[in-house]
């Protein structure tokens, strides 16, 4: 839901680190538990070396596509040229759902935010949804609004922004495609809310090396929006780390450059107070 500005603590920004996880759920594709155990590894790992929030990217907790299979609603054969998996299968409720429960429990055990990805039931329709946690426990989600055509196959589009209050600072959240922001409204309505940066939890399914890879695209967007951009990609994608908003090239501290097919964690400086 959209949020008015609202006053921060007064907090040393500088001192705050942002883990953005480059990893590769696929290859557990429809495999919960196995992907609950490296998830925990990366963030385990991320809070060791003293991140305050920790950022996954789409697909993290059930895989988001492979080569041959794609998520889909109940009863459907084929989509995107892909066999279909019944997403009704891992989907579970925010935040009542395991996904949720675990999550805002180790966030709070830490005093640390985490924002995860799953793909979230509500009733007969299914999201594809960031949550995020912290010590608090339960803190947000946010629900995709620019669908790519895998998400479509079994997803229905959110409708709102939704800003992450953190004293480490506030962040607009997006998944994937919200980013390239092809309606034009996205990063105005959160400028408009005050935020600091975007957090873009996303499985960029573009060549890396080509036009349309992340790295361009977002260093041109951060540059043009005027905000920085901190992005956790699946490593087929390349597109982990942060963009500043001067269009200089990204912060990937921990990660290779470029660092295609590598699985880690770009730890990164938290966002300067606007």
């Amino acid at each position: 839901m959209k949020q008015g500005r609202q006053k921060r603590p007064e907090v040393a920004f500088a001192f705050a680190l942002i883990a953005l996880v480059q990893f590769d759920s696929d290859r557990d594709f429809g495999n919960p538990e196995k992907l609950r155990q490296r998830e925990v590894a990366h963030a385990q790992a991320a809070v060791d070396q003293g991140a305050k929030v920790v950022v996954f990217p789409e697909g993290s907790s059930t895989g988001y596509a492979t080569r041959d299979r794609v998520w889909c609603t109940s009863g459907s054969g084929r989509c995107g040229g892909r066999s279909c998996v019944d997403v009704g299968k891992v989907a579970e409720p925010v935040p009542a759902g395991p996904s949720t429960r675990f999550w805002a429990k180790w966030a709070q055990q830490r005093g640390v935010y985490v924002v995860f990805w799953v793909p979230e039931r509500d009733g007969p329709d299914y999201f594809n949804t960031l949550v995020a946690v912290g010590p608090q426990g339960f803190v947000s989600r946010y629900r995709k609004r620019d669908l790519y055509y895998l998400d479509q196959c079994w997803a229905e589009a959110g409708r709102e922004s939704v800003v992450l209050r953190t004293p480490h600072g506030n962040f607009g959240l997006m998944v994937c495609m919200d980013g390239a922001d092809y309606p034009g409204t996205f990063y105005a309505d959160y400028r408009n809310q005050g935020v600091d940066a975007i957090l873009l939890s996303m499985d960029w399914d573009d060549d890396p090396a080509g036009p349309n890879a992340a790295l361009p695209v977002f260093r041109r967007q951060a540059k043009r929006q005027k905000l920085p951009i901190f992005a956790a990609d699946a490593p087929a994608w390349d597109g982990t780390g942060m963009f500043p908003e001067t269009g200089a090239q990204r912060n990937r501290s921990g990660l290779p450059e470029p660092g295609v097919g590598i699985e880690g964690i770009a730890l990164v400086p938290a966002p300067a107070s606007r």
